[in-house]
């Protein structure tokens, strides 16, 4: 999984197999350690109550949720570089765009 950040938008790519671990699991994550005692960690999960493609923050990190009717949906636009993109408020008058999409090209990240 990848995740970029910058200001006022948030991107995070999956490859297939983690696409398809999302859509049999529910739920995805991966962890960065930037010292002994602090990790950011970032998840993807299906939740069918969310209105949309919703970005949450957590004790230690992100969680990005969407129905499992639109991970599908991301799935079944494969190979379309088209992903799922959504904008919300960032609690500051602004908004930020929010993008979950499927890396098409990279396969080395196919094996993880």
């Amino acid at each position: 999984m990848n995740l970029r950040l910058a200001p006022g938008m948030l991107r995070v790519r999956l490859s297939r197999a983690e696409l398809e671990t999302l859509l049999e699991h529910g739920e995805i994550s991966a962890a960065t350690a930037f010292a002994p005692d602090r990790t950011f960690t970032y998840t993807v999960m299906l939740d069918d109550g969310a209105p949309g493609v919703v970005l949450d923050t957590v004790a230690k990190g992100l969680r990005l949720r969407l129905s499992k009717a639109q991970a599908r949906e991301l799935s079944a636009r494969i190979p379309s570089k088209q992903g799922l993109a959504a904008k919300q408020s960032d609690g500051h008058g602004g908004l930020i765009a929010l993008s979950l999409e499927v890396d098409l090209h990279n396969s080395r990240r196919e094996d993880t």
